[in-house]
């Protein structure tokens, strides 16, 4: 699994020098006027263009597309100006816009960062006219600058919004700062460079632990789904060789499932945490299958294992940890379970689905597909056209062969997108995908490129050709240099190798802490397993003393019983010797008094005859008088069950006649109510004693008996069947409800029919 590595040397296929040539050792000035001399294009003595308006075409020229040589011809010939640039000059000019056009084409920016940048076109010519140091690629503070803008935004696009625009205003104030030179040129490049190469190392430094917490969060993505994958194989293993009830199933597959996911992340694979929650698992499933021949030893083997079991599920019951109720309820199920198996109930066992498990990748392959992938490297930036066209930079952070995953970060450091193998060799074989070259020197070697040093063997035979002298200054310069970068390649490897025995320290004080946890807790289990096993003893000795207690009680209780018995036996034959001894001194007195203890005896027979007839008598009184009472309650019972039949059939009568009563009785009333022949006006009305009335005048109809009239008052008072008063009505009130229909007059005796009928007769004469 690749990690991240920036890319500082990578090799230019089309230039074949590397960053540790730079500086050059020596000026290219008389290679530059040998390659890009050109006399036809040169000014002679007469014509030679001065200097500063040379400078001043340079400055102010529009056509920042083209070479500076052509844009100065383009201003000349607008304005017909004959003056030409000197040989040298027209060297200088023409060499540096090769290198521009192949610093331009091979270590593209995007726009509009590089036309931001491209201003910079016309200080680099005005400086290759004027500057000495400027043919020497490397040296010039110019040169490092536009290899630190390159190297700081390789990655930049404006996809990035606010992470792209403090490099995007840095490089405008350095762009600004830097073309001051035309109107003062003290200015120190040097120090405008130095604030860039200064900020592109903090801008480093946090993109690389922004791209450290993208690894940690994919290798923790990795982890968690390596340990998703691993417990449910196992649980599926054990499922596909055990058959099993639904509950147990939902159980394995819900919280079990998930603890496992959990042990594998806290103590990994090859732990032995693992390998006692697999081997919880099978047992598990193992005490739930139906017995075999030897149903008395599997019956002695489950006895064991429920009371083991159960600490075994609530240990590695990881994700319900904090919450013991749902512990218990999850644990409940397998007791239930067991608890049936004991009672030799048959279980519903069936055979459990496994848990879905997504498919890793296949491994890439085609050899083009191969071949594509073996020329990339983690650190490496890609310019890759997406699915919808958009164009994005991204750099290869981790390359994860197991899962055959490719990450990439953007210029921030932010994840920007993860492809399979498969498909990024496709992007690249299509050329959606295409490498970018980067590294620190990438103008000073379009610039070495440029004067026909694309080698290191080319700049061997052209420094060859210096003097001895200025070899060994710079062989000195160069090893100093190089010292110097070991010397901070040490330090870094220090400070590395630090920060990992740091790490590897924390790590195995973590790995120690989880041992002694693991410890700890073997050590609780096995406390606790002897605190369990003591238990046990000491109850089956305390159920031994019991015993044994029990059975001296009892032997104590049969010795005081044979005791009791010879003591017995022991005053038996005393008072038997004694009744011998006295039976002759009794037996005159006996003799004289026989009759009279026969007569005695008789009238004590008899008054115990007399005494136990009186109490069968007494017993049979108190029998007859039980079934009496017994006879009273079921006739009491029958009568309300038969007053409870009535009632209803009474009701149901009531209902079913309701309408015709409420004719009749309607007739009824009015006839009633019909005055007295002879009599004043006024209705009379005439109703009996215990009369029953039907009101409808209310949202519910209600059934009440007449209980009293005041005449006095000439009230009415009606109750219902318990006596509790339901309506209280003058005479006249009950008069307005009859006479509006909303009163039925519901009674049945003889005597009132009489009544209606003779009132009905009277009003039909």
């Amino acid at each position: 699994m690749g990690l991240f590595v920036r890319i500082d040397r990578l090799e230019v296929e089309p230039l074949k020098l590397t960053s540790e040539q730079f500086p050059l050792p020596l000026s290219l000035r008389e290679l530059v006027r040998e390659r890009y001399a050109d006399p036809a294009v040169s000014a002679t003595a007469e014509q030679a263009m001065p200097l500063p308006e040379l400078l001043d075409y340079l400055h102010n020229t529009e056509h920042l597309s083209l070479p500076p040589l052509e844009a100065v011809l383009a201003q000349t010939e607008a304005i017909g100006d004959p003056a030409l640039p000197g040989v040298e000059q027209v060297a200088a000019l023409r060499w540096l816009g090769a290198a521009l056009s192949a610093w331009e084409t091979h270590y593209p920016l995007e726009e509009p960062l590089a036309t931001q940048v491209r201003p910079l076109r016309q200080l680099a010519a005005a400086l290759a006219v004027t500057d000495p140091d400027f043919l020497r690629p490397g040296a010039h503070p110019l040169h490092r600058l536009l290899d630190a803008i390159q190297a700081s935004a390789i990655g930049w696009q404006p996809e990035l919004g606010r992470a792209g625009q403090a490099l995007q205003r840095q490089l405008t104030d350095i762009v600004a700062s830097a073309m001051a030179w035309f109107g003062n040129q003290a200015t120190d490049l040097q120090a405008i460079c130095d604030t860039l190469l200064a900020s592109a190392a903090k801008d480093l430094a946090r993109v690389r632990r922004m791209s450290q917490r993208v690894v940690e969060t994919e290798q923790g993505k990795i982890k968690t789904t390596n340990a998703r994958l691993a417990a449910a194989r196992m649980i599926n293993t054990a499922l596909a060789n055990f058959r099993a009830p639904e509950a147990i199933g939902e159980f394995l597959k819900g919280p079990w499932y998930a603890s496992a996911q959990l042990v594998l992340l806290k103590f990994g694979e090859d732990s032995d945490a693992w390998r006692q929650m697999s081997a919880t698992t099978r047992v598990l499933l193992d005490s739930l299958q139906p017995a075999g021949e030897d149903a008395e030893k599997r019956r002695q083997y489950i006895f064991e294992i429920v009371t083991q079991l159960p600490k075994d599920l609530k240990r590695w019951l990881l994700n319900l940890q904090h919450d013991s109720d749902a512990v218990d309820d999850a644990v409940g199920v397998v007791e239930f379970a067991h608890l049936r198996v004991l009672r030799q109930q048959p279980l519903d066992l069936v055979q459990i689905e496994p848990i879905a498990m997504e498919d890793r990748p296949e491994p890439a392959g085609g050899a083009e597909h191969l071949a594509a992938l073996q020329g990339i490297a983690t650190g490496q930036w890609f310019r890759v056209e997406t699915a919808d066209g958009a164009v994005l930079r991204a750099q290869l952070l981790l390359k994860m062969d197991r899962e055959q995953q490719l990450l990439f970060t953007n210029q921030a450091g932010v994840k920007a997108m993860q492809q399979d193998y498969r498909e990024f060799a496709r992007l690249l074989t299509r050329e959606k995908a295409i490498p970018l070259a980067g590294g620190d020197s990438s103008f000073s070697l379009c610039l070495a490129g440029a004067a026909g040093i694309r080698t290191t063997e080319e700049l061997e035979a052209l420094t060859g050709e210096a003097d001895h002298a200025a070899r060994q200054a710079q062989a000195e310069r160069l090893e100093h240099e190089r010292l110097e970068a070991e010397r901070r390649e040490a330090q870094r490897e220090r400070e590395e190798k630090e920060r990992r025995l740091e790490a590897e320290r924390l790590e195995r004080e973590r790995q120690a802490a989880q041992q002694r946890q693991r410890e700890r807790e073997a050590a609780e289990q096995l406390e606790a397993q002897r605190l369990e096993a003591q238990r046990r003893q000491e109850e089956r000795e305390a159920a031994q003393r019991l015993e044994a207690e029990r059975r001296a009680r009892e032997e104590a209780e049969r010795l005081e019983r044979e005791r009791l018995a010879a003591r017995q036996r022991e005053r038996e034959q005393a008072e038997r010797v004694e009744r011998e001894r006295a039976a002759a001194e009794r037996q005159a007195r006996e003799r004289q008094a026989a009759e009279q203890l026969q007569r005695e005896r008789e009238q004590a027979q008899q008054q115990e005859r007399e005494r136990l007839q009186e109490e069968r008598a007494e017993a049979a009184r108190r029998e007859r008088e039980r079934r009496e009472q017994q006879e009273l309650e079921s006739a009491r019972r029958a009568r309300a069950q038969e007053e409870s039949r009535k009632q209803t059939q009474i009701d149901e009568y009531l209902r079913s006649k309701r309408e015709r009563l409420q004719q009749q009785a309607k007739q009824a009333t009015q006839a009633a109510l019909r005055p007295v022949a002879g009599t004043s006006m006024q209705p009379r009305l005439d109703l009996p004693m215990g009369a029953w009335l039907g009101f409808h005048d209310g949202d519910t109809p209600l059934l009440a008996k007449l209980a009293v009239h005041d005449r006095e008052q000439d009230h009415y008072i009606f109750v219902n069947r318990e006596g509790i008063k339901m309506r209280q009505l003058s005479r006249h009130e009950l008069l307005q409800l009859m006479d509006a229909g909303q009163v039925d007059i519901l009674e049945a005796s003889s005597n009132f029919r009489d009544r209606v009928t003779r009132a009905r007769d009277q009003s039909d004469e």
